[in-house]
C-alpha cells in the first residue's frame, strides 16, 4: 500500500507491518508499526539522525557537532565529534579511526591492518592475502602477495606505467601491463586476452566477461560484445544499439536509435513465437502489445519505462490520448480510449458500449437488449430506448416524453 503526497515530495509505503516515509532528503522507517518497542530510525540528510536498534538502544546525532549512530547504513556503530576532526566507525570486527578526515586513518580488525597519512603515505596488510602501499597518492602504488600458493606483485607509476603479475585460481598466471593508462593496456592469461590500443577506439578481448565471450570495438563506428549467446552491437555509437538476450523463459531483442526510437520484443524460446512487443517514439508516444492487453499512449515524455510512481502520479498529466484493449478474467474483452484528460471517452465490453465528449454529448448502448441513451449538453436534450423497447425524448433535464411504444410481441418477448 503506497500513498503519494505531491510526488516526489513525499511517499508513504506500507509492506505488512513495515512502514517507510520518504521525502527528498528525509526518511523514516518503522520495522513493526504494531510493536511500540520495534526498531526504527529517521534522518534528515545530512544533519539529523535518530532511532532505536533491535536491542532497544537509542541513538542520536547532529552533524557535524557530534553523536552516535547504531545499526545504520551497514555499520554497527558510527561516532563523530566536530567532524572532520574525529570519526570512528565499526563494521563487524573492523574498527576505523579518523583524525582530520581524510588525512589520518587507522583500521584494525582480525587479519587486517591499515595506516595512512593521506596523500603522503599509506599501507594496508591482509594476513595471508596481500600487502599494499602508496606514496604521493595516486601517483605511486605497489604491493605483493602474502600467499605462497598464489605469488604476485604489482606496481603503478601513474599514469606512465603499470604492471601486475599474479597466479590466479581460475586463469592461472595472469600478466597485465599498461602504458599511459587508460589508453594502452595488454592482459594475458591461459584463457583470457585483452588489448586496448588506444582505448576507447580499439578494444579486442576474449573471455573477459565469462568463459565464452569476446569483444571487438572500433569505436565509435562499430562494436560487438558477446557473452555466451547474448550479443550487443552498436553502430555510430550512441546512435544505434541492439541487444539479443536469450534465457530459459524468453528470448528478448532490444533496439535503440538515438534514444528516440525503442523497440523491445520477447519470444517464446521453444516455438520462437512473439509473446509481446513494445515500441516508443520519444516523446511522441508508445505502443505495447502482449498476450492479455495492448496499450497505445500519446504523449510519453518520461524516458524510463514502467516506473510506478511516475505512472501513478505524473504520466496522466502529459498523456493526451491512450487506447487500451484488455482481456478480462471472465473472458470478456475491454476496449477503453480516452483523450484530453477525459474530455473524450470511449468504453466497450461484451454487453455495453459507452462514448462521451464533454460537454457536448454522451452515448450508452447495451448489446444484449434494445436499451440505449443519447444526451446532449449534459442532458439539455436527450433521446433513447428503454429495455422494453419504448422510445423517448428528454428536454431540459426533467421533461421526458414517450415517442413510440414497443410492439406487443417485443414486449412479450422481454
Amino acid at each position: 500500500l503506497t500513498y503519494d503526497i505531491l510526488f516526489p515530495f513525499w511517499t508513504t509505503k506500507y509492506d505488512g507491518d513495515h512502514r517507510t516515509d520518504q521525502g527528498f532528503i528525509s526518511r523514516y522507517i518503522d520495522y513493526d508499526v504494531k510493536d511500540p518497542d520495534s526498531r526504527w530510525y529517521s534522518y534528515i540528510l545530512p544533519v539529523w539522525f535518530r532511532g532505536r536498534t533491535y536491542k532497544g538502544e537509542k541513538f542520536f546525532a547532529f552533524f557535524p557537532i557530534g553523536g552516535n549512530l547504531k545499526d545504520i547504513m551497514g555499520y554497527n556503530k558510527v561516532s563523530f565529534w566536530l567532524f572532520p576532526i574525529y570519526l570512528r566507525t565499526q563494521k563487524s570486527t573492523f574498527v576505523s579511526t579518523h583524525w582530520l578526515f581524510p588525512i589520518y586513518n587507522k583500521v584494525e580488525g582480525i587479519g587486517v591492518s591499515k595506516h595512512r597519512i593521506w596523500p603522503i603515505w599509506g599501507s594496508a596488510r591482509f594476513e595471508g592475502k596481500w600487502s599494499q602501499h602508496f606514496a604521493l597518492w595516486p601517483f605511486v602504488r605497489w604491493g605483493h602477495s602474502l600467499n605462497q600458493d598464489k605469488p604476485g606483485s604489482a606496481i603503478m607509476i601513474f599514469p606512465f606505467y603499470g604492471h601486475i603479475q599474479q597466479e590466479t585460481t581460475l586463469h592461472g598466471k595472469l600478466v597485465n601491463r599498461t602504458l599511459l593508462w587508460p589508453f594502452f593496456s595488454y592482459l594475458k592469461s591461459k584463457d583470457q586476452k585483452r588489448l586496448m590500443a588506444p582505448w576507447p577506439f580499439f578494444q579486442k578481448s576474449k573471455n573477459m566477461f565469462g568463459g565464452d565471450s569476446d569483444r571487438l570495438h572500433l569505436w565509435p563506428f562499430y562494436g560487438r560484445t558477446r557473452k555466451g549467446k547474448s550479443i550487443h552491437k552498436f553502430y555510430l555509437w550512441p546512435v544505434f544499439n541492439s541487444f539479443y538476450e536469450p534465457s530459459k523463459d524468453t528470448i528478448r531483442t532490444r533496439r535503440y536509435f538515438a534514444a528516440i526510437w525503442t523497440e523491445i520484443k520477447n519470444y517464446d524460446p521453444k516455438t520462437k513465437e512473439l509473446k509481446n512487443k513494445y515500441r516508443r517514439l520519444w516523446p511522441l508516444g508508445s505502443y505495447y502489445k502482449g498476450e492479455k492487453h495492448s496499450l497505445f499512449r500519446f504523449l510519453d515524455l518520461f524516458p524510463m519505462r514502467n516506473l510506478e510512481p511516475i505512472e501513478r502520479n505524473l504520466a496522466p498529466l502529459w498523456t493526451l490520448f491512450y487506447s487500451l484493449k484488455q482481456k478480462l478474467k471472465n473472458g470478456d474483452v475491454l476496449v477503453k480510449r480516452e483523450a484530453l484528460w477525459g474530455v473524450w471517452q470511449y468504453r466497450k465490453q461484451k454487453f455495453v458500449e459507452k462514448q462521451s465528449l464533454f460537454p457536448l454529448f454522451s452515448y450508452h448502448k447495451a448489446a444484449d437488449n434494445p436499451s440505449k441513451k443519447f444526451n446532449a449538453l449534459l442532458g439539455l436534450y436527450g433521446h433513447g430506448t428503454k429495455m422494453n423497447g419504448d422510445k423517448y425524448v428528454k428536454f431540459l433535464w426533467f421533461f421526458k416524453f414517450r415517442t413510440s411504444k414497443a410492439k406487443v410481441d417485443a414486449v412479450q418477448e422481454n
